[in-house]
């Protein structure tokens, strides 16, 4: 980041001091917490970690940051082709810890960091097609994200040259394919959800033109600028379903030292929040977890 900042930041600072003293005083009237407390003390905990990173990204930037992890599928197939059936180590996974390290430097990773990214979440995927969420809709939305990772990072058409991404841009699209899915599924639309899907992996093998795209338009768009119409239910009780299971994309929360790379347990509530702007409350959510009637009641089984 480079120039002179032009924003304003008295107003920012004003409101700052009017969440400290409001807090402040919320803490003096009681010394109990009710569970709706603190779900929403969590919320305003992650709002200010999520300003936390910012703030200390535009303090500490003075150049634009630049992933550098760009990769093409011709590359993770030639060299990953021996261990696609290997097993990933929970322990790795669980080794590869964020403390002590900077997550908010510029992301840059060797080609062999690249391939192993690559082959966790490629494992990590095909595995979780493959247990009981105690919901068939889950269960049909994870396959549908790992159809999508393996007809567009594992595949490589004779019509095309090898196909160019950047792992940081996992996370998103797994978040959008199942914001999609909820909105969906909620609304009955799935045929012509599927239908499109199948139209943009049949085009990955129709010509080099066509071959060109990370994820289906929806799902990309959804990446990019997440629309109001997509604020369901549906689809945070799915993701707590999927990360909810011990051996399923919950071994992604920690894939690499960058963050950004990682998926992120509550980052589909912050969305929906940051987008309906009302607080951590989502209008008849509740976490499976804690009241698992929410599944019968969305017709989730």
């Amino acid at each position: 980041m480079s120039g002179t900042m032009c924003g304003d930041f008295r107003s920012p600072v004003k409101k700052t001091d009017k969440l400290r003293q409001s807090l402040n005083a919320c803490f003096e009237m009681s010394n109990t917490v009710t569970r709706e407390d603190s779900q929403r003390l969590e919320y305003i905990l992650r709002q200010l970690e999520m300003m936390h990173n910012q703030i200390t990204n535009v303090l500490q930037s003075s150049e634009p940051i630049s992933t550098g992890i760009d990769c093409s599928s011709q590359e993770i197939n030639t060299q990953c082709a021996t261990t696609e059936k290997s097993e990933v180590s929970k322990v790795t996974a669980a080794s590869t810890s964020t403390e002590g390290l900077d997550v908010k430097k510029p992301i840059k990773l060797t080609s062999e960091e690249k391939r192993e990214i690559v082959h966790q979440y490629g494992k990590v995927l095909g595995d979780a097609t493959n247990l009981d969420y105690g919901s068939s809709i889950a269960s049909q939305c994870i396959a549908l994200i790992n159809r999508w990772f393996q007809a567009r990072i594992f595949t490589q058409y004779d019509n095309a040259p090898p196909f160019t991404y950047n792992v940081s841009f996992f996370p998103s699209a797994i978040y959008a394919f199942v914001l999609a899915f909820g909105y969906h599924y909620q609304h009955d639309t799935m045929r012509q959800f599927m239908s499109n899907f199948d139209s943009w992996e049949k085009s990955l093998s129709t010509s080099a033109k066509s071959n060109k795209w990370f994820t289906p338009y929806e799902i990309h768009q959804i990446s990019v600028n997440l629309d109001l119409k997509y604020v369901t239910v549906t689809a945070p009780v799915i993701y707590d379903l999927l990360i909810g299971h011990p051996d399923g994309i919950c071994n992604l929360f920690k894939v690499s030292q960058y963050s950004k790379i990682n998926l992120r347990r509550h980052e589909i509530l912050d969305r929906i929040g940051e987008l309906i702007g009302e607080g951590p409350e989502l209008d008849g959510y509740v976490p499976c977890y804690e009241d698992s009637s929410i599944i019968k009641s969305l017709r989730l089984e």
